[in-house]
């Protein structure tokens, strides 16, 4: 029989990897010799539970979640710029110097640091369809999960906190995950170089894996930044640990895993050089907020507690507190600096929580999961030996992803199925009638339209060969400013709107009815104006004496 004591023995945060080696250690060799095992049922039992159990129900969990996400409408803001974008970059294979598709833009320097998620998700688009970009739209945030789900489970949490931990990272990212938008590939990357940094040693794999990682990401979004802030906060976060341990700053330069760390960052700023821009993308990055465009947009604003997102904020934070505060688990440095340096981001600005959000969720799954494992569910101890290979469980998971496959928009158009309805395939607030009939009846001058619209209206000009001269697009930081402030003011419907309209020879107005009523108000009353197209969603006016 093993000697070894449970109570004294346990762990302090409840972790069945060390619990299991407290338990060799105290095992005899001949208790640990392959002839003297005996618990042959205890071994086939823990086996379901920690290996069939987990990947069967982590699996089916995450491809019904991709089947769900694969139907979620395309939303109708910037990415059918990003489209346009990807278009014109395969075309000319290069990335133009100055804006392409705004003509009031004309001349402003065009710095593209998303080229590769344009090109992809153009090359998807040119290939699939809108089945396509559903599925890689389901693909990015099913990854998120799934690395989510890996790291929780990897430190000994079970899958009950395992998959609360993806519940809290889709409830902080509920309002930013229908913006189908580079950032997301951000967010695959910002979870992968946290799974990595999270582990106890770091191979020649890590290096290799966090070194690539980071160059690719520099070209596909410039979020990348996030990802040197990380690797930064948890270098910054292990030194302070040592020193508090030790008493001594002497002890840094002997730590391994610090030197590790260290390197490790290095390693990924030099990489992030490697982009069409060379060093000069970090200053573009690095001063892209202080675009005075971006301080009227919402999602650049300070983050408002009567909204949703803010409550939901708040909640974490309220819960966070108390449970750091009672885990069995010790608080490293790097977790601290992490919350407190995204939290604050947030408050200042409601888009930080994009990066907040798995952090939380990381932190999350750690200490909630040392208080679940101490208070709610003690562990056992895992079995010894190599688990054998299991064709059933290796045959469920597979049957699970084909399924999947199978049921997503993608998986209908490859078995020759009903292609997918555009209009099914896009959110309501896309506005496909009024582009259908601006293509009817193509624009004359200078166009007004909804700045949410910019970038659809300009995609399906750029589509069928005509170049439709809308006045902004959701690239609000490559808008000139007297043109934003002009397109601020107009929305407002103020007295002088029609004289601002005459100053930008406007012949055609395009715009919506849930947010721009006053402006259609004053269109409709004016001599000067006539509408020929509306219906639920969007109204047209064109100049009658152009």
């Amino acid at each position: 029989m093993p000697r070894w004591e449970p109570q004294r023995n346990r762990v302090q945060d409840g972790n069945p990897r060390t619990f299991r080696t407290t338990l060799l250690m105290n095992r005899s060799p001949s208790d640990i010799h392959p002839a003297s095992r005996s618990a042959a049922p205890l071994r086939s039992t823990a086996r379901w539970q920690s290996v069939w159990g987990v990947t069967v129900l982590f699996t089916v969990a995450l491809s019904v979640m991709f089947v769900l996400l694969s139907h979620v409408p395309l939303w109708h803001t910037d990415l059918w710029g990003h489209l346009q974008y990807g278009e014109i970059l395969c075309t000319e294979k290069a990335i133009p110097a100055t804006e392409p598709i705004m003509p009031l833009a004309a001349g402003v320097p065009f710095v593209d640091s998303a080229w590769l998620s344009q090109v992809i998700a153009f090359k998807v688009f040119e290939s699939a369809g809108v089945a396509g970009l559903q599925c890689l739209y389901a693909a990015c945030i099913t990854a998120c999960c799934g690395l989510l789900l890996w790291l929780s489970h990897r430190h000994g949490r079970g899958p009950v906190i395992s998959l609360a931990a993806v519940a809290v990272w889709l409830a902080l990212e509920w309002q930013q995950l229908p913006v189908i938008r580079p950032q997301l590939a951000g967010a695959v990357c910002f979870l992968a170089l946290l799974t990595c940094l999270s582990q106890r040693r770091y191979s020649v794999s890590v290096f290799v894996i966090v070194t690539g990682l980071m160059l690719l990401w520099a070209n596909l979004h410039g979020s990348f930044i996030m990802g040197l802030g990380l690797l930064s906060c948890f270098t910054l976060g292990r030194a302070i640990d040592v020193v508090r341990r030790s008493k001594r700053l002497t002890a840094i330069a002997h730590d391994t895993k610090t030197r590790q760390l260290l390197v490790l960052t290095l390693c990924g700023g030099l990489a992030v050089f490697v982009n069409p821009y060379g060093p000069q993308l970090y200053f573009h990055v690095l001063t892209f907020a202080r675009n005075p465009n971006l301080a009227d947009l919402t999602e650049w604003k300070l983050l408002s507690f009567t909204s949703q997102q803010g409550q939901i904020f708040a909640a974490a934070v309220i819960f966070l507190i108390p449970m750091l505060y009672f885990s069995p688990r010790r608080i490293t440095t790097a977790e601290i600096l992490l919350l407190t340096g995204l939290g604050a981001a947030t408050v200042w600005t409601s888009r930080m929580i994009v990066w907040f959000a798995p952090i939380a969720a990381y932190v999350f799954a750690l200490h909630g999961g040392a208080l679940w494992n101490r208070y709610v569910f003690h562990p056992r101890p895992r079995p010894l030996g190599t688990p054998r290979r299991n064709w059933a469980r290796t045959t469920l998971v597979a049957v699970a992803i084909m399924t999947a496959g199978a049921f997503s928009p993608l998986g209908r158009l490859i078995w020759s199925g009903p292609p997918v309805d555009f209009n099914a395939a896009v959110s309501s607030q896309t506005p496909v009638a009024a582009a259908e009939f601006l293509l009817e009846r193509q624009p004359a001058g200078q166009m007004f339209n909804t700045y949410e619209w910019g970038d659809y209206l300009s995609w399906v000009g750029h589509r069928h060969a005509q170049r439709w001269p809308i006045y902004v697009a959701s690239h609000a930081h490559l808008v000139p400013r007297q043109v934003w402030v002009d397109y601020m003011a107009l929305i407002g419907a103020p007295a002088d709107w029609e004289q601002r309209l005459e100053q930008y020879d406007v012949q055609t107005v395009v715009i919506d009815h849930r947010n721009r009523s006053a402006l259609i108000s004053r269109l409709r009353a004016s001599d000067h104006w006539t509408l020929v197209f509306e219906d639920d969603i969007a109204a047209i006016f064109i100049r009658k004496h152009p």
